[in-house]
């Protein structure tokens, strides 16, 4: 987003979406299939819907949950939106909370920055 503020910038996590299959793929180890599918079952998941809606709130920049209380989702250039409890729970911008605050540093993102410049000229 700092590179380019004619643009607006958002990541969006669409939270723990079982119906994907992404564990099922080649390379993805026992061990971490397992413990998934576990903290799915205990903690939850949300349907391919809810996980889509997401992105298209960000896309669209629509406000949602006010009906609700929930918090109002106009998302800024450069913020992380995902869920902030658990895998589907609280959906709003992490970098507002404690946890969340390495998504906000600078110094990260610009190392992240080089190294994907660094792949993509190769």
């Amino acid at each position: 987003a700092r590179h380019h503020p004619g643009l607006s910038v958002v990541t969006v996590s669409p939270g723990a979406v079982a119906q994907t299959n992404i564990f099922l793929h080649q390379g993805v180890s026992s061990l971490v299939r397992g413990v998934s599918r576990l903290a799915m079952f205990v903690v939850g998941s949300h349907s391919v819907e809810e996980g889509a809606k997401r992105y298209l709130d960000a896309l669209l920049a629509t406000r949602r949950g006010e009906e609700e209380g929930e918090e109002v989702f106009c998302p800024i250039s450069g913020s992380f939106w995902a869920s902030r409890k658990g895998f589907t729970k609280d959906y709003g911008d992490v970098t507002q909370i404690k946890k969340g605050k390495f998504v906000a540093n600078t110094g990260l993102q610009d190392k992240a920055w080089d190294a994907v410049n660094k792949f993509v000229l190769v």
